[in-house]
C-alpha cells in the first residue's frame, strides 16, 4: 500500500510498504509533455481540449509547468491512475513493521509541556512488534544483572500471552547523545511509530527538545528531525518525516476502535485493562522519586508501556481499520484520517472514466468556510417514559444511490423535475422540507463508487461467514477427538 507520493523535479518518487513490511520506492518519470495542470477556459478559447471536461462539464485547458513539484495534487491522482499498470505493486496489501515508542521526560515541577519542552527527555523505550525486543535507551548506566532483572519482569509482567521478550539497554553520556542517535539511527529503522499520545505529545515534544539542545550546543553537529525521513523532508503542520509512517495509537483508537465497550477515559492504563487485562506499572511516591532513587523499576515502567501499546494493537487491530482504508481508497496511508481526501480521489478517479477532471492550484490551500449543519431540534428538558430510537443501516449511502445524489447530477433547489430526474425532500425543521432535484437518467459517480464498494462489502462479509462455518466444523471435529 501506498505510504507517501514525492514530486521531485521529473518524477514522483513513491514509497510503500513491500511484502516484508519493510519501506520500498517506485519512481515514476513525468515526461515534460505530462507536467501540466488543467485550469477553467471560455468555451471559445482555442487552446480548450477537445475531450476533456471539469466535472461539472465546463471547459478546461492544459497548462504547462515547469517541472513535476508544481503539479496540482489532483493532477497528481490522475497520474498515478493513468499508470496504474506500472504501479500495481502499490495496490497490495501489506501490513508495515510497527514499532511502539515511548518517552518519559524529567519532572520537576510538575509535568513538562510538549509546546515547550522544558526537561529533558530520561528514556525512550521502543517496542519491536516482529521481533519481540524491547529497547531502552537512558542517561544512567544499567548493570548486565540489572538488565537480566528487566527482562524477567517484563516477561513476568506480561505472561499471559506466552511470548518471550528481550530486554536491551542503550546507556548515554548526555541527553545530546541519546537523540542525536535516536534520530540519525533508530528511526531510520523503523517503517511505522506508533505509541500511544504520540503524536500529541511525545513526538512535538522531542522534536521541541532538539531545539532547545542544538541552541545549546552550537559548537557540535546539530541534530536534525530530517534526518527521520529517507528524503530528509519534514512536513505539514505535524511535522511528519516523508515517507515514514507516524501514526497515534491513540487517535486510531478513538476514532475506529469498537472491542473496548466501555470508554471511560482514554488513558493507556484504563485502555490496557479493559482491552487486555494487563495494567501500567504502579510505584510508591512520584515520578522524579522513582526516577532518581528506583532507576531500574523506572526503566522498567517505560519499557512496559511500549509493550502494552503493542499488545493492545494485537488485541483491537484498530491500525489494521486505519491502513485499510488507506488500501480500499487508493490513498497515501498518512491521509486515511481524511474522510475529505478519501471521497475526493475516489470521485477523481471516477470523473477520469468519464473524461471529467478535477481542477485545483498547486498549493491547494483552500479558506475554511462555516457551513450550516445538519437540523438538530431543540430539546424539552425533563423526564419521558416510551422513548424509541430509530437507527438505519447505511441511511445515507443508500439515499444516495436510490436517488442519484452526486454533485454532478445536482439539477436544482425547489424547481420542478423533469423526466429522467428526481425530486428529493430534505426537511430543515421549522422552516419546513427543502426539495432538492437530481438527474437519473444514467448512474452518478458516488453511485457507482458505492455499487462497488456495497459489492466489495456484500463479498467479504460472505467470505466472513464461510471462514466462521469452517472454524465451527473444525472447533466441534476437535471437541469430539478429545473427548
Amino acid at each position: 500500500m501506498i505510504l507517501d507520493i514525492e514530486q521531485k523535479s521529473h518524477e514522483l518518487c513513491i514509497s510503500y510498504f513491500d511484502k516484508e513490511g519493510s519501506i520500498d520506492y517506485i519512481h515514476l518519470n513525468v515526461p515534460v509533455e505530462e507536467r501540466y495542470n488543467w485550469e477553467i477556459c471560455r468555451a471559445e478559447d482555442p487552446s480548450a481540449d477537445p475531450i476533456y471536461k471539469t466535472w461539472d462539464n465546463k471547459p478546461c485547458k492544459k497548462v504547462q509547468v515547469s517541472d513535476v513539484r508544481k503539479l496540482s495534487k489532483y493532477r497528481v491522482e490522475e497520474l498515478m491512475t493513468k499508470n496504474s499498470d506500472k504501479l500495481q505493486i502499490l495496490y497490495d496489501f501489506n501490513m508495515p513493521k510497527k514499532y511502539f515508542v515511548d518517552i518519559e521526560v524529567e519532572v520537576i515541577d510538575g509535568f513538562p509541556d510538549a509546546e515547550t519542552a522544558p526537561n529533558k527527555v530520561t528514556t525512550i523505550s521502543i517496542a519491536n512488534s516482529q521481533s519481540k525486543v524491547v529497547s531502552v535507551i537512558g542517561l544512567k548506566p544499567l548493570s548486565e544483572k540489572e538488565c537480566t532483572d528487566i527482562e524477567n519482569s517484563v516477561n513476568k509482567h506480561f505472561e499471559k500471552f506466552g511470548e518471550k521478550w528481550n530486554f536491551r539497554y542503550y546507556h548515554f553520556d548526555s541527553e545530546y547523545a541519546m537523540l542525536y542517535d535516536f534520530f540519525k539511527k533508530m528511526i531510520p529503522k523503523c517503517a511505522c511509530i506508533s505509541g500511544w499520545n504520540f503524536t500529541g505529545y511525545d513526538w512535538p515534544y522531542l522534536l521541541k527538545r532538539v531545539e532547545r539542545i542544538n541552541k545549546l550546543n552550537k559548537g557540535s553537529e546539530q541534530i536534525k528531525a530530517e534526518w527521520a525521513s529517507p528524503s530528509s523532508k519534514i512536513l505539514g503542520k505535524n511535522n511528519y518525516p516523508q515517507h515514514r509512517l507516524i501514526v497515534d495509537y491513540l487517535e486510531i483508537y478513538k476514532k475506529w476502535d469498537r472491542v473496548v465497550k466501555i470508554k471511560e477515559n482514554n488513558k493507556l492504563d484504563y485502555v490496557a485493562q479493559q482491552a487486555i487485562g494487563v495494567e501500567k506499572i504502579k510505584y510508591n511516591g512520584n515520578f522524579k522519586d522513582l526516577y532518581e532513587k528506583d532507576y531500574i523499576k523506572y526503566v522498567f515502567y517505560n519499557a512496559v508501556d511500549s509493550v502494552l501499546v503493542h499488545y493492545i494493537d494485537k488485541k483491537l487491530n484498530t491500525m489494521l481499520t486505519f491502513l485499510k482504508l488507506g488500501h480500499v481508497t487508493g490513498v497515501e496511508a498518512k491521509k486515511a484520517f481524511s474522510p475529505i481526501w478519501m471521497m475526493e480521489a475516489m470521485t477523481a478517479r471516477e470523473f477520469l472514466k468519464d473524461n471529467k477532471i478535477f481542477v485545483g492550484n498547486h498549493n491547494d490551500e483552500i479558506e475554511q468556510k462555516p457551513f450550516e449543519g445538519a437540523y438538530v431540534k431543540e430539546p424539552q428538558k425533563g423526564y419521558y417514559e416510551w422513548i424509541t430510537c430509530y437507527d438505519f443501516a447505511s441511511l445515507y449511502p443508500n439515499t444516495m444511490m436510490q436517488y442519484n445524489i452526486s454533485p454532478e447530477t445536482f439539477v436544482g433547489t425547489n424547481v420542478e423535475p423533469k423526466d429522467g430526474e428526481v425530486k428529493v425532500g430534505v426537511n430543515v425543521g421549522e422552516r419546513g422540507i427543502t426539495w432538492r432535484v437530481f438527474k437519473n437518467d444514467s448512474d452518478s459517480v458516488l453511485r457507482r463508487i458505492l455499487k462497488n464498494m456495497y459489492a466489495k462489502r456484500k463479498a467479504t462479509k460472505q467470505k466472513y461467514l464461510s471462514i466462521n462455518k469452517e472454524i465451527d466444523i473444525l472447533t466441534k471435529h476437535l471437541a469430539g477427538n478429545v473427548q
